[in-house]
């Protein structure tokens, strides 16, 4: 078929579209043919799909999310005995941070045991990913995203942040001695001051200075305790040895704000 690319022809099948005339407009106007249509849509929703991804790992990076933890979703998750209770609060809590929503309780967050390999840092992750998905966006920023595609750039530059933040324990702690006199501030206070959520990963891990690891951490629940803001701690420690580890402050503030969860199986629970 001979291409014709006269705005009279469609550019997909040829054939001579329908014309238009408006009296307010000197020229005529060629309605779209249904295949240049199909072929648009198409692309639109290629586009859209695109942006909402980059939007999504922006999203992610800015939480902290590790790579392998990106694809945690609770659809993802295999739920039995030992992880359903776990999974439905992490569900319920989830939807509180999108529909910014508030409990009746005093309770916002969770305590998550559980050894090695149950699944506590999957489990986790995936209420920040499902925040981070869900979450409404900027559509002003998705809009430059998607331009930016359209024309083969990647996006650079564009401001887009979560409101949830996830740290290992050993992180908070190194961070924490960091401090900027200049700008009155630290690294730790971009966690510790999480709008939404702030998960404190692997908590009793840190093999340095205990009381150093104590105080740090005192500070960090105390504020998103005295703030109301939810925070989750996942540990490999019982419910008495993270009482042992905390000081009894911390252990007090996490009583009251938090639920205490366990995991009880031995694998990752993941499809």
């Amino acid at each position: 078929m001979k291409n014709k690319s006269n705005l009279k022809y469609c550019s997909v099948c040829g054939r001579e579209k329908e014309k238009k005339h408006l009296d307010n407009i000197p020229v005529d106007l060629y309605i779209e043919c249904e295949c240049e249509q199909k072929i648009r849509e198409e692309n639109e929703k290629k586009l859209q799909i695109q942006a909402e991804s980059y939007y999504f790992n922006s999203r992610a990076t800015d939480s902290h999310i590790m790579f392998k933890e990106r694809n945690a979703f609770f659809n993802n998750m295999i739920m039995d005995e030992s992880n359903e209770k776990v999974v439905n609060l992490s569900k319920f809590i989830a939807e509180m941070l999108i529909n910014n929503t508030e409990t009746e309780s005093d309770k916002n967050g969770m305590v998550l045991f559980g050894n090695t390999g149950s699944g506590k840092t999957y489990i986790s992750s995936a209420i920040i990913n499902e925040y981070n998905k869900n979450a409404p966006i900027n559509e002003g920023l998705l809009n430059i995203i998607k331009k930016n595609i359209a024309n083969g750039v990647t996006p650079t530059d564009i401001p887009i942040k979560s409101k949830c933040k996830i740290i290992k324990e050993r992180d908070l702690i190194k961070f924490s001695d960091i401090y900027n006199y200049k700008t009155d501030s630290s690294p730790v206070d971009e966690y510790v001051k999480a709008d939404k959520l702030l998960i404190i990963d692997d908590v009793g891990t840190f093999y340095g200075d205990k009381n150093k690891a104590s105080s740090t951490l005192f500070y960090v629940i105390d504020y998103r305790y005295s703030q109301k803001l939810p925070m989750i701690i996942t540990t490999n420690l019982n419910k008495e040895e993270l009482s042992t580890y905390l000081s009894d402050r911390s252990f007090d503030r996490l009583s009251a704000c938090c639920w205490f969860m366990a995991l009880k199986s031995e694998k990752s629970r993941r499809k």
